[in-house]
């Protein structure tokens, strides 16, 4: 804004963003106003998402508790024996403090590769330049095609089924699903393709062996450009399992890398000592004389990781704590011993029983630090059974306790609801004989009732269906949902998450009632258009609109995905429900029917087939039973946002994750006996058979200088019918003792043969035992099961390992086998041979731990090509 006197001068110039200038005394001659051009689409994405970014990882780093000292210098190095050709790579990166890994690093062609022991920083120094990266961007105004840095967990990719530029924009548009829309749709994959998004790869190590190759080629090619025009971006992995993708030849292309270095010991002492009150200082004297003399001592080695500087400054801040007991080397032997002492200790250092500060608002709970360790522990095995790192409170139905729980859940279920039917029909219904009485003292439901039972079910059903068929993929996970309040805003954003044919489907559904409405003589089309149209269509819009996703930039937190979800479990037997039930009454009211039965009836049902299938249900049977069981706390969301204000967990988009994938291992292991499951069991028998250099059971082995011939003789357990019979139980369980007529034998007919044909089929199997051969020499490797013969030859192999199992295309969880991908060109296998993502299967032994096994793993290395080898154990 300038202003011009008499003479043509400018008298005052004002440049900069201002949402109020006032203007003071005469103003002489012409103002002019600058506006800046409307920001597009695409930079409205941009901004908001770097927003979104600022604000969850600050939080996080708040909870880190990095800036409440003196932040701990952790020395970093350039790593030339693990890059690309220094010409390539450029040398602009040399290490340094952290200030001097982020100015080389904005001068250096923004692309880095951080390495590091466990726990030595490398996620901190990613989220942290990460932060800053976004601060220069606020404090310098966007710049054009400026890259927003986004932290993405890698444990979640699987680069054998999803190319980096797919999971990348799925991760964005999960983690931040509220970005404004460009061109009808949510803005991730636009970003990504303008290259907008600097991804920050966190934990290369997470990822499975077999994958990372597959990882750093998918890396290479979708950042790989001119100097000029190239993609940046940070990738961080432990220095050891980089240092073997390295030997085996692959190189993150044009990249430099840095190490992170050992603490150095008068860091470590500034950073304990800062974060010590000035009374408390006395007690570590000697702590801090070990680790500046005497740098071979056990605690000076431990406390060479950042992480174990973290851990004994949390689990030595309470007064009545000792740290000299560091300095005991008869108990502590060696680092490691000083490391498991302080990640068993963190637990009962964060989780006090000492009543919180009455004065900070919001204040963690008391938690038994015994049970916290046992929950947490509980959390921390069934990831690390899953090979995952993130904490799904809508995924913990998954566990097997809450699987077979559901049966008599779903019995007491159906028994409540028959009772509620069966008092309806007495209280509102008409005066009708009795129903004959059933041996348990329920009665049979009346033609009329169990027809509303029918149709409210089936109703309830449709519309669901419709909406999971408007919405497609996106209900596979929860997320944040928008106010019905807002009623254009929740239209914009349904509108915005559907497609033109998801869309069509949803509509397509919503119109096979229309047949069954016909059918109940209701008199006139009129009728039945205004019938259809207030109990299907209405119920089915307002569903859509309930689940739409949110309008905001802001990030998802676990919090805001369970309120979301609670609230849209509420609206649905509230509001949705209801606009079922009244249109139903109506239609027996014009057959001359008694309408309040039926109309309470239809609405109960409807209520149930839309609640029992959203996340929020099956999450709180999941929590009953695992509660009930105490593996986890009956407040569950809440022990989950107190551990994560005491550090032991983070908060990544709407999951939750252990800070350091240490402590997740650490208590993991140390989980008490009787939370082990069979599949641990067995799991462990394995290891010790491997271990022993013993053969897996049934399995003989002929050896000789030019091949090994293994065979193995099992019973095949075949599950197959026996899963139809388990996925149709809950229907008639639930059916029956609603009717009243659990203990009626004629309508549990199709139950029973179907447990026939399954139990019939298991016991054929075990009767008859299955006898496979695996043959393998210097060309080839061939395996034998009945009549069906499989055959690679090493020429046409390019890779081998060990994999997880499926079985008809489902993972079996904790089970592996030997598979093996072709080069292009080469004859493919027999159909029955084929898995998943490109791998065949090369044996049909199937082990429980991700190593061959022993006898296996001798032939291979005996006659398999070296490119062939599976994973280094």
């Amino acid at each position: 804004m300038n202003g011009s006197g008499r003479s043509g001068d400018t008298r005052n110039i004002f440049l900069g963003k201002a949402q109020y200038v006032i203007q003071f005394r005469d103003s002489f001659g012409d103002l002019h106003l600058h506006v800046p051009p409307a920001e597009r689409p695409l930079e409205k994405a941009a901004r908001r998402l770097a927003e979104a970014v600022y604000a969850q990882w600050l939080e996080e780093v708040r909870v880190w508790n990095l800036g409440e000292h003196a932040p701990l210098g952790v020395p970093w190095e350039a790593d030339w024996t693990h890059a690309d050709h220094r010409e390539k790579a450029g040398g602009q990166v040399e290490g340094g403090d952290l200030a001097s890994v982020v100015s080389a690093y904005r001068d250096g062609g923004m692309r880095l590769v951080v390495l590091g022991a466990p726990g030595s920083g490398k996620t901190t120094l990613a989220v942290l330049l990460t932060l800053t990266l976004l601060k220069e961007m606020e404090s310098d105004g966007p710049r054009p095609r400026e890259a927003v840095p986004v932290p993405l967990s890698l444990a979640s990719w699987n680069p054998d089924r999803d190319s980096l530029d797919a999971w990348v924009a799925r991760q964005v548009r999960e983690l931040y699903p509220g970005l404004p829309s460009v061109e009808g749709r949510h803005p991730a994959a636009t970003l990504w393709e303008a290259r907008r998004i600097l991804p920050v790869l966190d934990g290369l190590d997470e990822m499975p062996e077999e994958h990372r190759p597959g990882a750093v080629r998918h890396v290479n090619r979708a950042l790989s450009g001119d100097p000029f025009t190239r993609a940046p971006f940070l990738l961080t992995c432990r220095a050891e399992e980089f240092s073997r993708l390295v030997e085996e030849g692959s190189v993150i292309t044009s990249t430099p890398v840095i190490t992170a270095r050992p603490v150095e010991p008068r860091a470590a002492v500034e950073y304990l000592r800062l974060g010590t009150p000035p009374g408390r200082e006395r007690a570590w004297e000697w702590v801090f004389h070990r680790l500046e003399n005497v740098p071979g001592s056990p605690v000076a080695q431990a406390l060479e990781s950042p992480l174990m500087l973290w851990l004994a400054r949390t689990v030595y801040a309470a007064p009545r704590t000792d740290p000299d007991e560091l300095n005991d080397d008869g108990r502590f032997r060696t680092a490691k011993d000083v490391e498991d002492h302080l990640l068993d200790n963190l637990i009962p250092a964060v989780f006090t029983t000492d009543p919180p500060s009455p004065g900070r608002p919001d204040a963690p709970r008391r938690w038994n630090p015994d049970r916290a360790r046992r929950w947490l522990g509980h959390l921390a095995a069934r990831l690390d059974r899953r090979h995952a790192t993130e904490i799904a409170w809508w995924e913990l139905h998954r566990a097997p306790i809450p699987r077979l729980m559901a049966f008599p859940l779903l019995a007491v279920l159906g028994v409540l609801i028959g009772q509620a039917l069966a008092w309806t029909e007495r209280r509102f219904g008409p005066e009708r004989p009795a129903a004959p009485m059933l041996t348990d003292g329920f009665r049979l439901l009346s033609p009329s009732t169990t027809l509303a039972l029918m149709f409210g079910l089936a109703i309830g059903t449709l519309v669901q269906g419709a909406a999971f068929t408007w919405y497609g993929r996106m209900v596979a996970a929860p997320r944040r949902r928008a106010t019905p309040l807002r009623f254009t805003a929740a239209a914009r954003s349904a509108w915005r998450g559907t497609r033109k044919r998801q869309a069509a489907g949803a509509l397509v559904m919503c119109l096979f009632p229309v047949p069954m409405l016909a059918a109940m003589d209701v008199p006139g089309p009129g009728w039945i258009a205004l019938l259809w149209a207030t109990g299907v269509l209405l119920p089915a819009a307002l569903l859509i609109l309930f689940t739409a996703p949110s309008t905001t930039g802001e990030s998802v937190t676990p919090d805001a995905l369970f309120r979301s979800e609670r609230t849209s479990v509420l609206l649905k037997a509230a509001v949705v429900a209801p606009l079922i039930g009244v249109p139903a009454a109506t239609q027996w009211a014009l057959r001359g029917d008694e309408p309040v039965a039926p109309g309470i009836t239809v609405w109960l049902c409807a209520t149930i087939a839309l609640v029992l299938t959203s996340a929020w249900i099956r999450w709180a049977l999941a929590k009953l039973a695992l509660a009930g069981t105490a593996r986890l706390p009956w407040s569950l969301m809440a022990f989950l946002r107190d551990a994560h204000r005491h550090g032991v967990l983070r908060s990544v988009g709407g999951h939750y994750q252990f800070r350091n994938v240490n402590v997740q291992k650490h208590l993991a292991a140390a989980r008490r006996p009787s939370e082990f499951s069979p599949s641990i069991l067995l799991s462990e028998a394995g290891r010790d058979i491997a271990e022993r250099g013993a053969d897996l059971p049934g399995t003989t082995l002929e050896t000789d200088l030019d091949e090994v011939r293994i065979e193995n003789r099992s019973r095949p357990i075949r599950m197959g019918s026996l899963l139809v019979a388990v996925m149709v139980t809950p229907m008639y369980l639930l059916i029956n003792t609603m009717q009243g007529r659990a203990t009626v034998l004629t309508a549990w007919l199709p139950v029973f043969l179907l447990w026939g044909i399954g139990i019939t089929v298991l016991l054929a199997g075990l009767a008859v035992p299955r006898t496979t051969r695996l043959r393998i020499n210097a060309e080839l490797i061939e395996y034998t099961e009945g009549r069906r013969q499989v055959t690679y030859r090493w020429q046409d192999v390019s890779r081998l390992a060990m994999r997880q199992a499926h079985q008809f295309g489902v993972p079996l969880p904790a089970l592996y086998g030997l598979q093996v991908r072709l080069r292009p060109g080469a004859p493919p296998p027999p159909r029955s041979a084929r898995g998943r993502d490109g791998w065949y299967s090369a044996s049909p032994i199937i082990n429980t731990t991700p190593e061959p096994p022993v006898h296996i793993a001798e032939a291979l290395a005996r006659f398999a090509p070296a490119r062939c080898l599976p994973p280094h154990r």
